[in-house]
């Protein structure tokens, strides 16, 4: 196991235990064990934007930051800050990598933090994909997903033939604290898909915030979403014990 380093926050917490004060679990700042066999390059952002990237050709996309203004463990974390753009209906902001593991990664984990959630269309949310990329193309389909919803949509957002969804929480976010999710990629593809791939070309995973099919009609879309200490492997992570959907 790999230790992610605790820093800053972490002595307040201990001033404000020793107070007295209730502290949360998973306090911003306190140290987390993530497996070593972590495929993610970069899971806790501490080298900034490195291994992390976005879609830049798709007008649908927004991109990221890398900043200090909230950390879940050291001192930096992926920034989303979600802002509607009146020409175009849908948007994304996230974070992606491209991987080419030799087996199949069994469980995907991490945080988010949401500050701020103003939802002025119903199709607004939090989503994790995993996207399979297939060696030789079938039915048409290049490739195929699972979705994870990770909250704020209580419902199926699309439609797609490549597409199938589960839902980790169909509440709105929780604000103002650090949220731990956790999946079983096998048991996600196999429930949805009749398998676990045997191979593949490559495979995408994404973190998101975003909006779909807003119309002009709708009310202003604002939010402050950050990820941090992400996972995606083959060890379940100390922290999504009881976790996994």
């Amino acid at each position: 196991m790999s230790k992610v380093p605790a820093w800053g926050w972490a002595v307040l917490v201990v001033i404000l235990a020793g107070a007295g004060a209730a502290v949360w679990w998973f306090w911003p700042g306190q140290g987390i064990e993530l497996p070593e066999d972590n495929l993610l390059v970069n899971a806790d952002f501490e080298s900034g934007a490195r291994g992390w990237s976005y879609p830049t050709w798709s007008e649908h996309w927004a991109g990221f930051e890398v900043d200090r203004r909230e950390a879940h463990s050291g001192r930096r974390a992926a920034h989303l800050e979600v802002r509607n753009d009146p020409a175009r209906s849908t948007l994304v902001w996230g974070v992606m990598q491209e991987l080419r593991p030799k087996e199949f990664p069994h469980y995907l984990a991490g945080f988010y933090r949401v500050n701020s959630w103003e939802q002025g269309t119903p199709l607004m949310y939090l989503q994790s994909v995993i996207i399979v990329w297939r060696k030789k193309p079938a039915a048409g389909m290049n490739n195929f997903q699972v979705r994870f919803l990770l909250g704020g949509v209580a419902f199926r957002p699309t439609r797609m033939e490549n597409v199938r969804y589960i839902h980790f929480s169909k509440a709105a976010p929780v604000q103002g604290q650090w949220t731990p999710f956790a999946v079983d990629v096998w048991e996600a593809f196999q429930s949805q898909w009749g398998y676990v791939p045997p191979e593949w070309d490559r495979i995408n995973v994404f973190f998101e915030a975003r909006y779909d099919e807003r119309e002009k009609a709708d009310a202003p879309i604002r939010a402050e979403v950050f990820y941090d200490d992400l996972y995606l492997g083959f060890s379940l992570p100390d922290f999504a014990q009881g976790l996994v959907k």
